[in-house]
């Protein structure tokens, strides 16, 4: 049963449907996950306080922590508060930073392919959204992005049209996976 199946089966849902700009449609599924995710009674955990901007590594905005001494025992604790979904998304997008062979990058219908989560790229971004959930958790800091108009944990990324995350982040998060 997928993630999207349980939580229905718990709460009473209602699908709706409305126009986005074509323009903020990532935007749109982010914010989207991570109401989804924080629907869930007593899932609202603050994160820790936003700090510096993230580190730039080969034209990749990646978060800065990992170059602190205790960056393994960060990543473990985020880890661990992943659902196994959520595990499977990040996993298979580990794999594809670490295949030297691919671009990094892996459209949510890859993804979809490759993993247990639900067919479609709603229940893709949920997934996302409780990712996002266990950074609040773990308190991984959150950075303001480039365009200065939000935060994000510079975890995983999403262009619109392709997850992805950059290869210093897997390696660490391989580590602990």
């Amino acid at each position: 049963m997928s993630d999207i199946e349980t939580t229905s089966q718990r709460y009473l849902m209602k699908e709706v449907t409305v126009p986005i700009p074509e323009s903020r449609i990532a935007e749109f599924y982010q914010k989207f996950g991570e109401f989804m995710a924080d629907s869930t009674p007593g899932a609202h955990v603050e994160s820790a306080p936003r700090t510096q901007p993230p580190l730039e590594v080969d034209g990749d905005e990646v978060a800065r922590w990992i170059q602190d001494s205790n960056a393994q025992v960060l990543a473990a604790t985020f880890w661990n508060h992943l659902s196994d979904n959520g595990k499977d998304t990040l996993g298979a997008l580990i794999d594809r930073a670490l295949d030297g062979d691919k671009l990094n990058h892996m459209s949510p219908e890859e993804l979809i392919a490759v993993t247990r989560n639900s067919k479609a790229a709603s229940g893709l971004a949920g997934v996302f959204g409780a990712a996002g959930r266990a950074t609040k958790a773990a308190r991984l800091p959150r950075y303001t992005n480039k365009k200065g108009n939000g935060d994000w944990s510079y975890i995983w990324n999403w262009d619109g049209q392709h997850y992805w995350i950059p290869r210093p982040m897997a390696e660490l998060l391989d580590k602990v996976r």
